[in-house]
């Protein structure tokens, strides 16, 4: 009867430290530094287009959008928001989703981890949407994706009234 050696390790294959590697090499290049730089200036704009097109109060409410009015982003280098809709139910939000879909832009819902112990105390949990922005989206893009995302919502607020 063959003898079968079983090994298991929880190591990480090589390949995910050479893609680390590249992908630090990459960072630490000129055109590296140049899309960070990018990115970094595109996660802003998107961050104040959405504060100043929903503010705290709106149909929609940007998660952290108070910081911004203040001059302090909670981190430039993190490309995405989150837009809270209080009190809106999955398929309002399925309904913005949709409508920004349908003009080109990729929108997803949020919901909060199983594990919410980090979050602030709210309860229900409010459902959001999640957008993001890349090193190669234009400023034309990103002020796309915020119009889309202010006529769908004021779209779905009058079908709900």
């Amino acid at each position: 009867m063959p003898s079968y050696s079983l090994t298991s390790s929880a190591a990480a294959p090589p390949f995910y430290s050479a893609a680390a590697l590249a992908a630090l090499a990459i960072l630490d290049s000129e055109d590296g530094r140049n899309r960070l730089a990018r990115l970094q200036a595109n996660a802003s704009l998107l961050r104040a287009e959405l504060f100043k097109t929903f503010g705290d109060e709106g149909a929609l409410t940007v998660v952290g959008g108070g910081y911004a009015s203040r001059g302090m982003e909670l981190s430039e280098a993190v490309p995405f928001a989150l837009l809270e809709a209080p009190g809106a139910l999955a398929h309002v939000l399925d309904a913005i989703i949709d409508a920004t879909y349908a003009k080109g832009f990729a929108v997803s819902m949020s919901t909060p981890p199983a594990d919410d112990s980090a979050l602030p105390d709210l309860k229900p949990k409010p459902l959001a949407l999640r957008v993001a922005v890349t090193a190669d989206h234009t400023e034309a893009e990103v002020r796309g994706l915020v119009e889309a995302l202010a006529k769908a919502a004021a779209k779905d607020r009058k079908s709900v009234v």
